[in-house]
């Protein structure tokens, strides 16, 4: 262009420095020369020797560093034996049952008695196997004469033990029953062992508690051996005879007190037990003739099933210790023994009536009105070929159970029925206990489902025309998963496979299996139309994302599932208490964080979880960790905690052992004030622990005396958060953090917002009783799920909700609506739900 210059381009027009071999070589060496910065012979010749040289460290660096790289199969078999060695066999193991299918330890011996005494008639052999996270027990014959006994358990770590009238109980072990499949003369001998008084005395004023009812059983690693039972006297003390240096398990029933059950984790000579009872909550209420209205004397009220005060538990129809009370001749009843902030569901059998259960029901309800009808007794007749029946010493039996469901736990409640033929037809009978569904089931399969809430005279029973519902009686498809990784180096050890039991979509059941893997492959045999999920569970040396809910179809040939692998490593862990003795009683699990390279899903790690534990002190080894990820492995004990320090996984490092210990623990004080400022007594204070990582613990609850004041020890607050929250009827529900830098502390109790309606299915608008309404917010995310259930009349109230935006649910139903809902003091809210096909509850018409 006319008026400008233009510059040459460097390389081609501008000036140059003069460029000879020393410069060009000088180029090579040192980063960002130019010519202009001139190299002396001599330094030139120190930069090439110093290049060389570091030419060849870093040739000889790939190499250590390649070396130190396991191949594939380097990693899986050093993870499979490291596995070994701790006890954790890599192999699928029957879990299921006594472990038939699983390698068998033999064992044989002789019990024998100290004094040299013949072994007794009654004599109790218990043999323990533990392995991979799960236990079998089993009890063993032996000659009546001279003790000797032989059998064949599982394999695993073996704890034996016998017990005898008269004697105290005596423990073996551990065996390790995974380097040898044989046990022979084994000798337990059988002490008369000590005597020990158990003092119970009451928690306020500490006087003595007598004629209190108390069962005691010896453990042996969490496993019972018999109970025996006795009572207290006038000074409130039961003495237990031939006690042995044993964990025992004591539960004390008394009118008045709470129902306290309590382990001892030693009981030793000259070392007298106490416990201290509290006194017990009152519940009152009418046993009536639902046909008549006339009250109904001598009704047994039976403890079912208990939350919220301390562990889940639920308890037999038939089981004495856990009896309540009977009413009077007015039918009346009042029960005392349970206690505040719990919730109990209670079995009432009236003579000559169903039998009827109270559900969450807590402490303080009174005017509770329960109408009993007639009993159910159910008769019908059988046609078909009885050989598709159960037989019991010879004779054709009908199995006849239903279903008892108490907040989320279901328990099946069964017997058998025995059939008698007249006249070639075959009749049965049998007496329902409570109202509901009931299921008659054929050993070939299938079930006869009935609604029954009256005496049933004509039940029919057709062999001929089972229904297939069970999975077990369905054709079944093969489904293959095949895993794949780019080495080409097939995974080893094991995976968890669900394998479905019911395909009833009311009933729907199933349960896991540990599914070896052969030539890079798990097979299982799934019922076609159900449905398969797939875990890691000890696969050495590969990690998978778990799959869920992977529909079985029909079709030709098996169904294959392909799984992409990621290569994975694993810790080992063990724990010490804070005085560096062995840790037992302990729970194992590990945190993610930061996730390995190729872990793109939402999913969590699945892997590396706990759910076994006992009292020996024991070694723990994670499920398979992905490569890259850094780990945090936490010990759980009660209320305490340990942590390790973060552990990175890699290709020259993919496993680890660690050893964790337990700080010594603290104990928190503080004192819990009603929406008056005024102590609350025996209020329920549910207990949560957080780590940094975001992981939370529930634990176990603890309680207010009569003055407000609560305490909870060992804990370990310098790893992370605990917080409780208060259950008191009317109050807010509400998280507090607890500050322990401000001992003790005082909660003070807000009022409880409202929060009622009436619970109706769409479309008819019915009542839904008996049905489970949940309300949680998730903006504050501080507090649990508030539960509660509809009445008769489906309605339904909350009166401890917060200042929050609350979601409903309902179970068994979806509502129609999203709509949020504010605790406001509305009482008129309607929630219209469609039930599912399968739900349990059902509309009531007006």
């Amino acid at each position: 262009m006319a008026g400008e210059s233009l510059a040459a381009a460097p390389a081609f027009g501008d000036r140059r420095n003069p460029s000879g071999l020393k410069d060009r070589i000088q180029r090579l060496l040192v980063p960002g020369y130019r010519p202009a910065l001139q190299l002396t012979w001599r330094a030139l010749l120190v930069a090439l020797l110093a290049g060389g040289a570091l030419l060849i460290l870093s040739a000889l660096g790939v190499r250590v560093t390649m070396a130190a790289i396991l191949s594939p199969q380097q990693r899986i078999a050093r993870i499979e034996k490291k596995m070994t060695e701790m006890g954790e066999n890599p192999e699928a193991v029957d879990d299921n049952g006594n472990g038939a299918n699983a390698p068998q330890v033999k064992i044989s011996g002789q019990i024998r008695m100290a004094d040299g005494s013949p072994v007794p008639k009654w004599t109790y052999l218990l043999v323990r196997s533990s392995i991979n996270h799960s236990s079998c027990v089993t009890s063993m014959a032996m000659d009546a004469q001279n003790g000797f006994f032989t059998n064949s358990i599982r394999e695993g770590t073996l704890f034996l033990g016998a017990e005898a009238t008269n004697f105290a109980p005596a423990c073996l072990g551990p065996l390790d029953g995974l380097t040898t499949n044989r046990f022979e003369n084994l000798e337990i001998i059988l002490q008369r062992g000590f005597d020990v008084p158990l003092q119970l005395v009451d928690a306020a004023d500490g006087k003595p508690v007598a004629d209190a009812k108390v069962a005691t059983m010896f453990l042996i690693r969490n496993s019972g051996f018999q109970s025996h039972f006795w009572k207290s006297g006038a000074d409130g003390i039961a003495t237990l005879t031939h006690c042995a240096d044993m964990p025992m398990n004591v539960t004390v029933n008394v009118p008045g007190y709470e129902i306290t059950q309590k382990e001892f984790e030693h009981v030793r000579a000259g070392e007298p037990l106490r416990l201290a009872l509290r006194r017990g909550a009152n519940v009152s209420g009418m046993v009536l003739d639902k046909v008549t209205g006339q009250p109904v004397a001598g009704a047994e009220l039976h403890l079912l099933y208990q939350s919220g005060a301390a562990q889940e538990r639920n308890f037999q129809w038939d089981d004495s210790l856990h009896l309540l009370g009977k009413t009077d001749a007015r039918g009346a009843f009042v029960l005392n023994q349970l206690r505040s902030g719990a919730r109990y569901y209670i079995g009432v059998s009236p003579p000559g009536h169903e039998s009827v259960i109270l559900e969450n029901i807590s402490a303080g309800q009174s005017n509770l009105m329960v109408r009993a009808g007639p009993e159910l007794v159910i008769r019908g007749r059988v046609i078909g070929s009885l050989d598709r029946l159960q037989q019991i010493n010879n004779e054709p039996v009908l199995r006849h159970s239903r279903e008892e469901k108490y907040e989320n736990s279901s328990y099946d409640d069964g017997d058998w029925a025995p059939l008698h033929t007249e006249s070639g037809a075959t009749h049965f009978q049998f007496t329902n206990r409570v109202a509901g569904l009931v299921k008659i089931s054929a050993r070939s399969g299938g079930s006869f489902e009935r609604e029954v809430d009256a005496p049933v005279d004509d039940w029919l029973i057709d062999l001929n025309k089972t229904p297939k519902t069970k999975a077990q009686d369905l054709p079944k498809r093969e489904v293959v998963f095949r895993f794949k990784d780019p080495s080409g180096v097939p995974p080893r050890g094991t995976v968890s496979v669900t394998i479905p039991d019911s395909l009833d979509m009311k009933n729907l059941t199933a349960h896991t299996v540990d599914v070896g893997i052969t030539n890079g492959e798990a097979r299982a045999e799934i019922a076609i139309g159900g449905w398969t999920s797939i875990e890691p569970k000890r696969m050495a040396g590969y990690w998978f994302s778990r799959m869920y809910s992977i529909p079985v179809t029909n079709g030709a040939g098996p169904l294959v599932i392909e799984i992409p692998l990621l290569p994975a490593g694993a810790i080992y862990a063990k724990a010490r208490n804070a005085d560096g003795t062995p840790a037992g009683g302990l729970f194992f699990g590990v945190s993610e964080l930061k996730r390995a390279p190729g872990r793109d899903d939402n999913n969590s790690l699945d892997s590396g979880g706990d759910g076994f534990s006992d009292n020996a002190p024991r070694k723990w080894v994670s499920g398979p960790l992905p490569l890259g990820g850094t780990y945090q492995i936490d010990a759980w004990r009660g209320n305490s905690f340990c942590v390790s320090k973060p552990v990175k996984l890699t290709e020259a490092n993919p496993d680890a052992e660690i050893e964790l210990q337990f700080p010594p623990g603290k104990t928190f004080d503080g004192v819990v004030l009603d929406v008056n400022g005024k102590p609350l007594p025996d209020a329920e204070l549910k207990t949560t622990f957080n780590l940094p990582d975001g992981h939370e613990f529930g634990l176990k609850s603890v309680f207010t005396d009569e003055r407000g004041r609560f305490r909870i020890e060992d804990t370990t607050p310098d790893l992370g958060v605990y917080a409780v929250e208060v259950n008191a009827p009317g109050t807010m529900d509400e998280r507090v953090k607890l500050d322990f830098g401000s001992r003790p502390l005082t909660i003070r109790l807000k009022p409880g917002r409202t929060l009622a309606g009436r619970v109706v299915e769409a479309g008819t608008g019915y009542a839904i009783p008996n049905a489970e309404v949940r309300a949680l917010d998730y903006d504050r995310n501080k507090v649990q799920m508030v539960r509660t259930r509809t009445d008769a009349a489906g309605r339904f109230e909350f009166t401890t909700l917060g200042d929050g935006n609350y979601t409903l649910y309902v179970e068994d139903g979806q509502l129609l609506s999203d709509k949020k809902f504010r605790a406001d003091g509305n009482t008129n809210v309607v929630l219209a739900v469609k039930l599912y096909a399968w739900s349990r509850v059902k509309p009531r018409a007006p």
